[in-house]
């Protein structure tokens, strides 16, 4: 008997023993399998940069100057620990465009698109964070944008009204704005502010339309890439829910 209860004591020791092994490998499995099903959607157990900026756009027009702020966003994942080769999401914006009033001219956006590349938003937060980095110490905190990362400005003839946007070049904001209007500058800085947030809705109130995850901006050929319709989308407007 005595012997039976020891092989049974042995037998319990040893169950206890691989337990712990065995428990830390579905431990592991499982934080794999987060980090794989996580992967197809927000960056998984990737690294996130999460940079809160605040983004002040300088305009001259009319002998003035006239500016406007934002608080804006990005969060942005470097490579997944366990699919280095597999894309991580890029980068995710929050915010709202910037509505610049020029005098009695109305209102420029700045929209969350970068012109160059015109015109998803899904490009705007590389552009924007241009020369955050660059050459420069780890406390420096601000920077002005170089002109090739400035991004797309708009321009609404009726603001409650989406079809009456105009994209602006350089030539055309003097148009509408008078001959001596330029962007002055573009400033980006790092802060701990509130994300700007419904500011813009008063400007734009076809926002307000919540349900909408697309608008149209023109009825013209979808192929042509000239066309406002495809060159603008309610996304560069407004990132982000709220």
């Amino acid at each position: 008997m005595l012997n039976l209860i020891t092989l049974a004591n042995q037998d319990r020791l040893k169950h206890e023993a691989e337990a712990g092994p065995w428990a830390a490998r579905v431990a592991r499995a499982l934080f794999f399998a987060f980090c794989f099903v996580a992967l197809l959607g927000s960056g998984g157990c990737a690294k996130k940069y999460v940079n809160r900026l605040e983004v002040t756009v300088t305009i001259q027009s009319g002998g003035k100057l006239y500016s406007a702020s934002g608080v804006q966003e990005t969060r942005c994942y470097g490579p997944n620990p366990i699919a280095p080769n597999i894309s991580t999401g890029g980068c995710q914006l929050e915010g709202e465009a910037i509505p610049i009033l020029i005098g009695t001219k109305g209102y420029l956006i700045a929209t969350m698109s970068w012109a160059k590349e015109c015109c998803g938003a899904d490009l705007y937060p590389f552009a924007i964070r241009n020369g955050g980095n660059k050459g420069a110490p780890f406390w420096r905190r601000s920077w002005m944008l170089e002109r090739q990362y400035y991004p797309l400005f708009v321009r609404f003839s009726d603001p409650s009204n989406h079809l009456t946007a105009n994209v602006l070049d350089d030539n055309e904001l003097k148009v509408f704005y008078g001959e001596d209007t330029v962007i002055k500058e573009v400033k980006v800085e790092r802060v701990f502010k509130p994300i700007t947030k419904r500011r813009l809705i008063k400007v734009l109130p076809w926002l307000q339309d919540e349900d909408a995850t697309y608008k149209r901006f023109g009825n013209g050929n979808m192929s042509d890439y000239s066309q406002i319709e495809n060159r603008l989308g309610d996304e560069i407007f407004k990132w982000g829910s709220w």
